[in-house]
Formats: structure tokens, sequence, C-alpha cells
């Protein structure tokens, strides 16, 4: 099999990260007009639904990178894209409860997509083109954002909620194939030359650039994305 190149690959776990949010971002645009459609009795039950996925990301986060660390690679996709699809799948029934129990999937879904996307990244770029590959990524993964909102919007105003939902499910079936087809079974097979060696005498959180840097962009993150 030829080997599949890094840029390649960036671009494929920035299309599976795109395909597998559509279904998440079309929520932040519909169901705040469809909730009862959702089965909902409150818009507070809409905030809660919305924001749940984050409380989970938090705490999973340090263990899935962990994983990725040591062992992970596709496998790890695999999981996010089968998560994705169903959850996306499943905003087309209606109840709180299996609502709230989805979103947290989702949470778990997005973490191993997000780390996935940078332990790739780390493994396959070098440091003058880690940069260029990191910005690759997050240029093509929000067009899935584009279209779920789009795209999940025209549909849920046409059709209806559950019709709009089972629509954008769909399309992260594609995802399996870009898994498959160039996502490396490990990403642990190589580890960059300069991170290995890396010298660490000297401490960046006692940095006061490298602090403001890492301040201002947790604001950015915080104001655009929650």
């Amino acid at each position: 099999m030829r080997e599949v190149s890094g840029k390649t690959q960036v671009v494929a776990v920035a299309l599976i990260t795109a395909l597998c949010m559509i279904g998440d971002s079309m929520l932040y645009v519909v169901l705040p007009l469809c909730w009862k459609e959702a089965g909902l009795t409150s818009l507070w039950e809409v905030g809660l639904l919305l924001a749940v996925n984050r409380f989970i990301r938090v705490p999973l986060g340090p263990l899935v990178g962990k994983w990725y660390e040591r062992s992970g690679g596709r496998t790890g996709l695999i999981v996010a894209v089968v998560l994705a699809f169903l959850t996306t799948l499943s905003y087309s029934l209606e109840g709180f409860w299996l609502w709230l129990l989805m979103r947290c999937l989702w949470g778990v879904a997005w973490t191993f997509l997000r780390l996935g996307a940078f332990s790739l990244i780390v493994t396959v770029s070098e440091g003058h083109n880690r940069g260029q590959l990191m910005g690759l990524y997050n240029g093509l993964y929000r067009l899935g954002s584009l279209c779920g909102m789009l795209v999940g919007a025209l549909l849920a105003s046409w059709f209806g909620l559950s019709v709009a939902s089972i629509a954008l499910a769909v399309p992260t079936l594609f995802a399996f194939i870009l898994v498959f087809r160039y996502i490396r079974p490990s990403f642990t097979s190589q580890l960059p030359t300069d991170v290995k060696h890396m010298d660490t005498g000297k401490r960046l959180w006692s940095q006061a650039q490298v602090l403001l840097t890492l301040k201002t962009a947790l604001l950015v993150t915080m104001v655009y994305q929650g």
C-alpha cells in the first residue's frame, strides 16, 4: 500500500471532523427555534443540551490524550465517527433525557476527534510545517460548521427537525471511507525529532509572553467557541 503523505492525512482528518460535526453545528441554529419538536418543555433545557458536551470534554480530555499518546490512532477516530452518526441520527427523536445522553456522547466523540487530530498532526509534522498543517486543519474542519448551520437550518425550516437530522446523519458515514483509506493505525509510530529532543531546561510557564499568549487564546476560544 502506498504511503500517504502527512499533508494528505491532515486534510483527511479535517474532513472527517467536518463531516462529524455537521449535526452538532445545526443544533446551535435550529434547536433554539424548534425545541418543541425535540420534545423539550423549556428553554433552559435547550441551553443545557447545547452546553453539556463541554462538561464532558473537560475531564475526558486528559484521559483520551494519554491514550492517543500511548497507543491510540485510527481506532479513536472510528469511535468518534460511530458516535457522531448515532448522535446526529438521534436528534430526530424526542425527549429531554434521551437528548441529554446523546449530547454527552457527542462530547465523547468530539474529544476523540479533536485530540486525535492534534496527535496526528504532531506525528506527521516537523518544526517547519507544524503551524501550517495546524492552520490547514482548522480552516478545513470548520466547513462542517458552515454546512451544518446553513443546510441544517434550511432542511429544518422546510421539512422539520427530524428529517433534517436524518439527512445530516448520512454524510457522517462517508467519514469511514476517509478513516480507513488515509488514517494510520497508530499515531505513535514516529516521534518528531524536534519534539523528542526538545530542551526542557527552560520552563515555558515562567515566561510572561507565553502566559499572555495562553490567556489571550483562552479568552478568544471562550468567546467564539464557548
